[in-house]
């Protein structure tokens, strides 16, 4: 069946809260076998490196970022995109402005999302 979505149906304050990395993410649609999440990543934020078994291409709707990408670091500002290979290691990606960066990823196959327990 077709769906359709509209952008404020991702309302941050519902979202799966990431406080290490001062993120917020919420699934926008998903299908069987594809996924849109919108990351809001305040000011400062980080995602540490890693690798998952999803492929991912993303793209930053707001903000700036700085990441490493085959092992070099490249600036990403609104309006650029990104291709990431199932397992393959990338990060981190730091928000490197003033103001909350917006993302989407769109991933294949859909994951699980989960909250990240701080350190006490």
């Amino acid at each position: 069946m077709a769906i359709i979505f509209e952008w404020k149906d991702a309302a941050m304050e519902e979202g799966v809260k990431q406080e290490t990395m001062r993120r917020t993410g919420r699934i926008l649609a998903q299908g069987k076998d594809i996924q849109i999440i919108r990351y809001d990543k305040e000011p400062g934020g980080v995602t540490p490196e890693h690798s998952h078994p999803e492929e991912l291409i993303g793209i930053l709707i707001k903000g700036k970022q700085e990441a490493i990408l085959n092992g070099e670091r490249v600036s990403i500002a609104a309006g650029m995109g990104y291709y990431i290979p199932a397992n393959e290691n990338h990060g981190p990606f730091t928000n490197v402005g003033d103001e909350t960066c917006v993302t989407l990823d769109i991933v294949t196959p859909p994951r699980v999302m989960k909250a990240d327990k701080p350190e006490k």
